[in-house]
């Protein structure tokens, strides 16, 4: 779903997921929704060991079923730990799907944002 929202909203995408049967159902729902997702079985971290051209790194990060409700650390997300480890020079900011929990002050200048957007016009009348 995010893959899909990121390229209907005019961004290139490049997604990875370990899950084969997730991919597949990324590249069936880019194709009926008329979109352009370069969707394959693989590791977000083998992709930023390669040279990538990319603006942000989109990361939704496994938060398992028993994950704290009061307290989310960076301890919690290691996937997440890694990725901010690792992308810096090889991309300039990475977005992260993160609990609710999730303590923001453990990633040095990490800013806790919502992004909801519509297109001017796009949105039904109230009539």
């Amino acid at each position: 779903g995010n893959a899909i929202g990121f390229a209907r909203a005019g961004c290139a995408v490049t997604a990875r997921d370990l899950d084969a049967t997730r991919v597949a159902l990324a590249r069936r729902n880019a194709e009926l929704y008329g979109c352009r997702v370069d969707a394959k079985v693989g590791d977000c971290l083998a992709l930023l060991e390669q040279n990538v051209d990319a603006d942000a790194l989109f990361v939704d990060v496994p938060w398992g079923r028993d994950w704290d409700k009061a307290r989310t650390d960076l301890a919690a997300l290691p996937l997440l730990a890694e990725v901010l480890w690792r992308a810096p020079g090889r991309v300039d900011r990475v977005l992260a799907k993160v609990p609710p929990s999730f303590d923001v002050s453990e990633v040095p200048g990490a800013v806790a944002e919502a992004f909801f957007w519509a297109r001017i016009g796009g949105l039904p009348s109230r009539e």
